[in-house]
């Protein structure tokens, strides 16, 4: 039975290796070592960013001497994890145990930044893939313990190493003492003080792995929603995956780029079409970034989901020359301000059944086609398409509609992912759990150009 959706947020990690663990700003269980058998060195929870939020999606654990791969099964290891959570600002703290599914489990020498793209063979590496559609990936909070979150291992069966000796814990549970995380751990955290409105800024930004100032790169602005507004400059990076899908490794092999994701603590725009300095900060942390860095000028790009989106409205009415290309998730915004932005390259996506973003922005692009603006429309897009499937869509859009500079993508009542108990708001929070996983779209961002 669904419930209303948490977002989960995890710990700050190492981008180096699993023995070299930054811990600035997380608790990285060293005592847990001290149950550790001789044979186990590590034992490490991978995260990785989805569209629902941070996740522990696989466990590494490190032994003395290589492992058997062929003697492995699913069956070998129970995993639990726990964290403790806050149903609503109000409630008291839980904690919330989960028993994970195996999804494949195999050993390994050697491994690479993603982990589990590494190769199964012996190796002193045991590497436990869990299910991402059990009930963790249901599990998300925006009230959350930033230490809370642990896995449990228990051993069913003896795990036999190359040298023919085996191995049992014998029933011991034993506690991740190291965390990795895929991705966010790649983006720095800085701070801008803007001396035209006296605000300052926390903000991710993540630089291209080559950087070379000799060469000119894009940009991407991510603007998150108002519910992972914190002081905490990484709240943005935890809640989806508006910002890291664009420094994924595999995006960033096909478009190499920067992306700033800046960290609101109020809420920068209403439904009142209102807005706080944040927002004219934001513009001049933009024009201090691409000052900063070589930054392409004619290929800044800007999206953002919800307060985010609303945000790259307004820049882009008030900007109207800013951006090569932008995209909206689920948003809306007054539609006569939106007049100069009529002829930009935008692409939309709202649920059908948004009660908001969608009479907004069908508001809005009525407005972009008086003002010029060519909008090539689809309905009905079934929420829980594969992300081929989603592909298709999208290049199916861009065939029917090749004159239009806004293309508006609509999804249907009902069909979103993840819908929390009697749907109330879900048609728009969930949106941005697929929206930026459509690799077609954020493929389009990419080929516009001033």
């Amino acid at each position: 039975m669904k419930k209303a959706m948490l977002f989960l947020i995890l710990m700050t990690l190492s981008v180096l290796s699993f023995s070299d663990v930054n811990t600035d700003n997380i608790n990285v269980n060293a005592e847990n070592r001290k149950d550790f058998p001789k044979e186990i060195k590590n034992i490490t929870v991978v995260t990785e960013p989805t569209g629902m939020g941070e996740k522990p999606n696989a466990i590494v654990i490190e032994f003395s001497k290589p492992v058997s791969n062929s003697k492995l099964s699913k069956n070998t290891f129970n995993i639990v994890t726990s964290l403790f959570v806050k149903a609503s600002k109000d409630s008291p703290i839980t904690e919330k145990q989960i028993n994970r599914t195996i999804e494949k489990i195999y050993s390994t020498d050697k491994l690479t930044k993603n982990v589990t793209s590494s190769a199964a063979r012996n190796g002193r590496y045991i590497i436990i893939q869990l299910s991402k559609t059990d009930d963790m990936s249901k599990a998300a909070s925006k009230n959350f313990d930033l230490s809370s979150l642990t896995a449990s291992i228990t051993q069913n069966s003896d795990i036999f190493f190359t040298n023919g000796k085996s191995f049992n814990s014998n029933g011991a549970t034993l506690k991740n003492n190291l965390f990795k995380r895929l991705v966010t751990e790649d983006f720095k955290q800085l701070a801008f003080y803007d001396e035209k409105t006296g605000r300052t800024l926390k903000y991710n930004l993540y630089i291209p792995k080559n950087y070379n100032p000799n060469k000119k790169y894009p940009l991407v602005l991510f603007m998150h929603d108002a519910g992972p507004l914190s002081d905490n400059v990484q709240a943005t990076l935890m809640q989806g995956n508006g910002a890291t899908s664009w420094a994924a490794p595999e995006f960033q092999k096909k478009h190499e780029s920067f992306v700033l994701a800046p960290q609101y603590s109020e809420q920068v725009v209403n439904d009142n079409h209102e807005y706080t300095p944040d927002l004219d900060a934001t513009k001049n942390l933009l024009d201090y970034i691409t000052s900063k860095y070589s930054i392409n000028t004619k290929r800044l790009y800007t999206t953002g989901q919800s307060m985010g989106g609303m945000m790259s409205l307004v820049l882009n009415s008030k900007y109207p020359d800013l951006f090569a290309a932008s995209y909206y998730v689920a948003c809306q915004w007054e539609p006569s301000a939106l007049a100069p932005a009529s002829k930009n390259k935008a692409w939309i996506t709202v649920s059908m059944g948004d009660t908001k973003a969608y009479p907004g922005m069908n508001a809005i692009t009525k407005v972009f086609e008086e003002n010029g603006g060519v909008v090539g429309r689809e309905e009905n897009w079934n929420g829980s398409s594969t992300t081929a499937e989603f592909n298709a869509l999208v290049n199916n859009l861009i065939k029917n509609s090749p004159d239009s500079n806004v293309k508006y993508s609509a999804i249907a009542t009902g069909t979103l992912p993840n819908l929390p108990e009697g749907n109330k708001g879900g048609e728009h929070v969930t949106t941005w759990t697929v929206a930026y996983n459509i690799d077609a779209i954020k493929h389009w961002i990419f080929q516009q150009s001033k």
